[in-house]
């Protein structure tokens, strides 16, 4: 291309980005109806989500490079049409096998929208306003698994558990048409096609350059950390301080609002102060937050508020890192967008699998809480030597 395209609507591209965070939690609420349906046992019910989330964040290492290759508009709008219609399938199943099989494949191509979302907006963007819109959009999809366990629960209740498929076929259907008729081609490189060689060369080239691998690490000690307290906190809350399920899951909600708010706040300064400066601060707010949740445990201030109002602060402060710290892969190497989204993308949800495990083990057969707050200090740090080893 020789000109930059124009941009789809903010909106629009929350909307794609959203879809597999949506689309993962959105099912979660009529697991034990698909249980009792399937005459199955729950572990394997649970497959239904597990194996869509291992498809998801696997399919986003070739996303990008696809996208690279063959063009943005066109990659998203085929993968928009074939998560409607394994939406559809799902539906249809009529065993927990096929439904199974038919989530992976959704997974698959659920990956599309979350890459893509990220390398148009670098397409069409160029310095603060790449991290101001990145920011904006995180701020959009941290609402979708918030809120996608409520709207699940509320079509599965009125209109049973296949309504959540063809809710989601719904919207695969809208934006893959909203897709062909109004959104242009955003990569600015010519059409080269799909080769293997090709896309380890440019992930050699990506994982070689300094301000990638910085700025991936900040996002990924980030997503770990998290993760991390996603795994353990359930057990701190309910076992060590007698919380219901409901109360949990209100009080949670808490971390999602931060997460969301350290995003707006991070689009707002954006120009204002420097990249390095904000994924700075935001870095020394996490582990001084970190350390101060684990004194408040250590000396006897065990409550709700104590761990969900001090974590909703280090979501802010991760809030606050993470559009800057995406801007920053994003601008390694302009040409390599898409495959450096793919990448970022793949590469946060093996972090977030792997500490998943780590904080699990963790706090598993404890009595306190802080070895999970140990943990997530020690990562924290990782994070913030990071920080501190970017140049501008």
């Amino acid at each position: 291309m020789s000109a930059v395209a124009k941009s789809p609507p903010l909106v629009f591209l929350i909307v794609v980005s959203l879809v597999g965070p949506f689309a993962t939690h959105l099912i979660v609420p009529a697991l034990p109806k698909l249980q009792r349906e399937f005459a199955t046992d729950y572990g394997t019910v649970q497959l239904v989500v597990t194996l869509f989330m291992i498809a998801f964040g696997t399919a986003q290492i070739l996303v990008g490079a696809l996208a690279d290759a063959y063009g943005r508009r066109r990659v998203l709008i085929g993968g928009l049409a074939m998560f409607c219609v394994a939406s559809v399938l799902c539906a249809l199943a009529t065993s927990v096998e096929m439904l199974i099989a038919m989530r992976v494949l959704q997974g698959l191509f659920a990956s599309v929208g979350i890459v893509l979302g990220r390398a148009i907006v670098r397409d069409v963007t160029d310095g603060d306003q790449t991290a101001r819109m990145l920011g904006y959009m995180a701020m959009g999809v941290s609402v979708g698994p918030m809120l996608a366990p409520a709207v699940g629960g509320l079509l599965y209740e009125n209109l049973g558990w296949k309504a959540d498929f063809w809710f989601l076929a719904a919207i695969a259907a809208a934006a893959a048409a909203f897709a062909w008729f109004s959104v242009a081609e955003t990569h600015r490189g010519p059409a080269t096609g799909f080769r293997f060689s090709v896309l380890i060369a440019d992930f050699r080239t990506l994982l070689s350059n300094r301000r990638f691998i910085l700025c991936g690490a900040a996002i990924c000690f980030n997503t770990a950390m998290f993760y991390c307290f996603v795994t353990g906190a359930p057990f701190v809350a309910v076992e060590l301080l007698g919380m219901t399920p409901t109360s949990y899951g209100l009080w949670f909600s808490v971390v999602a609002f931060g997460y969301g708010l350290g995003n707006l706040m991070a689009s707002r300064v954006t120009g204002v102060l420097r990249a390095r400066t904000i994924i700075m601060l935001g870095s020394v707010f996490v582990s001084t937050l970190v350390v101060v949740e684990g004194l408040l445990f250590w000396l006897g201030v065990q409550s709700p508020a104590a761990m969900f109002v001090v974590m909703g602060g280090i979501t802010f402060s991760s809030g606050l890192i993470m559009p800057q710290a995406l801007a920053g892969t994003m601008k390694a190497d302009p040409s390599k967008a898409g495959s450096a989204s793919g990448l970022i993308g793949f590469t946060q949800f093996a972090f977030a699998a792997a500490f998943s495990y780590v904080g699990g083990m963790a706090i598993e057969g404890s009595a306190s809480a802080l070895p999970l707050f140990a943990i997530m200090f020690v990562i924290s740090l990782a994070g913030a030597l990071a920080a501190v080893l970017m140049e501008e």
